[in-house]
């Protein structure tokens, strides 16, 4: 991202705020995280670009490079549970990458 000039900022804790990571996302921004699965031994990236929310259960719509399947808005995506995205990025490194809005 540096070599690209591309701007983004660090959030970085001891554990990962769903409420933080949904006021990014609603002001348009792409969150670059870092998570690994339970069953997967080394870690993995991916972008979130959006979420759904049905009562209190919120899925994030991401953009995998490991992914090659259209997801439901014609792009190279699919839907996760936030809870489970939530504990793969801690169980990794509770760290993701605001990037904003391009101009």
């Amino acid at each position: 991202m540096l070599q690209y000039g591309l701007e983004f900022t660090d959030a970085f804790d001891t554990t990962v705020d769903l409420d933080k990571m949904l006021d990014h996302l609603d002001k348009g921004n792409i969150l670059y995280v870092m998570f690994r699965e339970l069953d997967i031994p080394e870690g993995h990236s991916s972008m979130i670009k959006g979420y759904w929310k049905l009562g209190n259960h919120v899925q994030f719509i991401v953009s995998d490079p490991n992914y090659n399947m259209m997801g439901p808005f014609g792009y190279l995506e699919y839907l996760k549970d936030a809870e489970t995205v939530l504990l793969d990025m801690e169980r990794h490194l509770p760290r993701y990458y605001i990037i904003p809005p391009g101009e």
